[in-house]
């Protein structure tokens, strides 16, 4: 019977070590990925604001292509008159 008791003993020390260890290693692991997490929250915003310059493009763009046409309007106006 107290064979028993010390390997039980030994085995939950053992158990409760491994336990200890993993939760270290899954510290560690959260540590290490901290500057991750601010890093893709700077990729999140640097996305967004490509996507809205990118929508300020194509506005500017068709601005532009207006401005064109109306150009080309005007001087055959010209011509004609």
């Amino acid at each position: 019977l107290e064979l028993q008791k010390k390997e039980l003993v030994r085995y939950v020390k053992e158990t409760i070590e491994g336990i200890q260890q993993e939760i270290k290693e899954n510290e560690r692991k959260i540590h290490d990925c901290k500057n991750c997490f601010e890093e893709l929250k700077l990729k999140t915003d640097f996305e967004r604001k490509l996507e809205k310059v990118e929508e300020e493009d194509k506005e500017v763009i068709k601005k532009i292509q207006e401005i064109t046409s109306q150009i080309v309007s005007l001087k055959e106006k010209e011509k004609l008159a």
